[in-house]
């Protein structure tokens, strides 16, 4: 405990002020006031005994004969009665006439001209003695008694002393009183201001004190604790919701889930964490710009709201992903839930004049079935949450085969960079045949993983793996030099056949893309216009200005940009005119079906139209019966692509093929 130090308060300070004030005060107040009253006293006996000196003088003065005007008996008198201590009468020739009185012989007269100027406390004073002639008689020699005077003196100065004492007391009990009710004011501010300072803001600051400053000082800090209170809730508010949307964050989730599922009633009811991962809004982002992509997430979140119940708590985890928590809530009811939510996603957004369906994918955990913590529940909703994106469908429920999945997904990362470095991938071709020659005009690389423990493993099953563990880059690279490669073969051999290879969205914003590309070219001795590049919509839009620059620096090279899967995203013609595209590949999403859904074959109609338009080649994905094909032959596509000619092949099995065919 840290000592109080003696003059550390506001009270003892003023008292040591008036002390020491006090100190200089009081000494001049009691040597001034005495002296002034000394000298008074003094002034006062001096005139007294000079107007008796010559009142005696003026009695005795008037004949020529001094003896006949001595007053015996009045003298005597006046020495027994009055100050006077003692009378002598002399005559002009120094004879004693008269003396009255103690004195002393052997001490020679010497008059006094000062108060207490002789050490016998004795006043001398003479006075001269004339005739009515005005002629000189003698003198007479008067001594008066000093002590009452000085008796009278000493009093005055225990008076001002005692004054001064009981000047410098009250002076005293006044300043601790006043000091107190300054300070008392001042100490409850203090216990308020720590009482705030310990995060206890409800109190209100309230004093009771005359002393302006002070009530401004405690105004002031009431002031500042309303202050407090305000930025402490806005704190805790931001603490616990996202500010974007205002739902709770993760935080805030975690909590309501753990006191549920901890909650020894509710441990006997189930309840369903959900996450939502939003479908297609890194496109929406990035192709209208943040703002609109802020806008999209904030009537996501109104919807997700809108479709629950007041119990059920609705949560932003981060970027696109939300998730849900359904309260005494069975798995059944929480697919009736989701299937209602689903339809409210899947109404289209209004983006800048574009009309764009959002989806989502979902994933579901159950308490206690599928995890009995908020972490279990979160990380078995998440894992079904990608599943289900994986498979293309709305939602999936938590199964514990899922783990596996995700385990395989993890081995396979670690596994994948060794394939690259033993050679285990190998390059298969699929051939892209003209509608209207029926000609062979080019090949797209579709690259195998021959797993010495899994066997063959399509790319999308690994490519994923690849993106996230960072491996990407080095796999596109072995894919380039593979395709390349073989295309220089067939061109040494005289046969020009293009290969076409497939670009993943993070290659395209890859510092020394574009070098290395041309690297491999000129170490293979291979024409630019053989080779093509496949990208997507989304890696084209997600950083424009560097996917611009690069596909245009490509394309001024001589090698051909073409986007894949065109219509699942949500860009439009007009805004691919603006980039070097000379191949637009229509999904096979839209083409598989569209002998049968005449909204898919209007859909491919129009953009096989607008792209002659453009300039650009038109390419068919996912050709598989004579129906399709014969409907694209109608609306004049260009190329196709598909099991109806052919798999991806070997290349011993595509020269077989080709082989067949002349």
């Amino acid at each position: 405990m840290t000592r109080t130090r003696i003059f550390s308060n506001l009270t003892a300070r003023m008292i040591t002020i008036v002390i020491i004030m006090h100190l200089l005060f009081l000494n001049i107040l009691y040597f001034g006031l005495g002296a002034v009253v000394e000298k008074g006293y003094k002034s006062q006996f001096v005139d007294y005994v000079r107007a008796d000196a010559f009142n005696f003088a003026a009695n005795m003065s008037g004949s020529s004969k001094l003896v006949n005007n001595i007053n015996i008996r009045a003298l005597e008198e006046a020495v027994l009665t009055g100050r006077t201590v003692f009378l002598r009468v002399i005559d002009k020739n120094n004879n004693v006439v008269e003396e009255i009185g103690e004195i002393v012989q052997s001490r020679r007269f010497v008059e006094d001209f000062i108060f207490g100027g002789s050490a016998d406390n004795i006043y001398h004073i003479e006075a001269a003695l004339y005739d009515l002639n005005n002629e000189h008689l003698g003198k007479i020699q008067i001594g008066y008694d000093e002590t009452d005077t000085q008796e009278q003196i000493d009093l005055a100065y225990q008076r001002c002393f005692l004054f001064s004492v009981i000047y410098a007391l009250i002076s005293f009990i006044f300043t601790i009183y006043f000091g107190q009710r300054m300070t008392r004011p001042i100490q409850s501010l203090q216990k308020l201001t720590r009482t705030i300072a310990h995060g206890h803001y409800q109190t209100r600051v309230e004093v009771k004190t005359n002393v302006v400053e002070i009530e401004s000082l405690a105004t002031t800090i009431e002031f500042m604790r309303e202050e407090l209170v305000a930025q402490s809730d806005s704190m805790e508010h931001l603490a616990l919701h996202d500010s974007l949307t205002g739902l709770p964050n993760r935080v805030l989730l975690q909590d309501r889930v753990n006191q549920t599922v901890n909650c020894e009633i509710q441990k006997e009811h189930p309840c369903v964490l959900v996450v939502i991962d939003l479908n297609r809004f890194k496109e929406i982002n990035d192709s209208f710009g943040h703002l609109i992509g802020d806008s999209v997430l904030k009537k996501t979140a109104a919807k997700l709201v809108n479709a629950l119940r007041v119990s059920d708590t609705v949560a932003r985890l981060g970027g696109d992903e939300f998730a849900i928590f359904l309260p005494e809530t069975t798995i059944d009811s929480a697919m009736l839930v989701i299937e209602k939510m689903t339809v409210e996603l899947s109404r289209p957004f209004e983006c800048e004049g574009h009309s764009v369906i959002l989806g989502a994918s979902i994933g579901l955990a159950s308490f206690p079935e599928h995890g009995i913590s908020y972490e279990d529940l979160l990380q078995k909703a998440d894992v079904a949450m990608y599943v289900a994106k994986r498979a293309g469908i709305n939602s999936q429920i938590y199964q514990s085969t899922f783990d596996q999945d995700a385990l395989l997904r993890l081995t396979l990362i670690s596994e994948l960079k060794l394939a690259i470095d033993n050679e285990q991938l190998f390059p298969t071709y699929q051939p892209k045949i003209n509608l209207q020659s029926n000609e062979l005009v080019g090949v797209e690389l579709l690259v195998r993983w021959l797993h010495p423990e899994r066997g063959v493993i399509p790319p999308n099953d690994f490519i994923a793996s690849a993106e996230r563990g960072g491996l990407i880059s080095q796999l596109t690279q072995w894919v380039l030099r593979a395709g390349i490669k073989q295309a220089s073969i067939w061109y040494e051999s005289g046969q020009e056949i293009p290969v076409a290879i497939n670009l993943s969205p993070k290659n395209l914003v890859e510092e020394g893309l574009y070098q290395s590309i041309l690297s491999l070219l000129e170490e293979y001795k291979l024409p630019a216009y053989l080779l093509e590049l496949e990208i997507t919509e989304s890696s084209m839009f997600a950083d424009p200005l560097t996917a611009k620059s690069v596909l245009e620096a490509l394309h001024d090279a001589g090698i051909k940009i073409a986007i894949d899967d065109f219509g699942t995203g949500y860009s439009s013609l007009v805004q691919l005119r603006k980039m070097p595209i000379s191949v637009l590949k229509i999904d096979r999403s839209f083409v598989t079906n569209m002998a049968t859904d005449t909204s898919d074959a209007a859909i491919v109609n129009a953009t096989v139209y607008m792209a002659h338009m453009l300039g650009m080649k038109v390419v068919a994905e996912g050709v598989e019966g004579i129906e399709t094909l014969n409907k694209l032959k109608e609306i004049k596509c260009d190329i196709v692509q598909g099991y109806y000619f052919s798999k991806p092949l070997k290349i011993n099995d595509l020269e077989n093929w080709r082989q067949s065919r002349m």
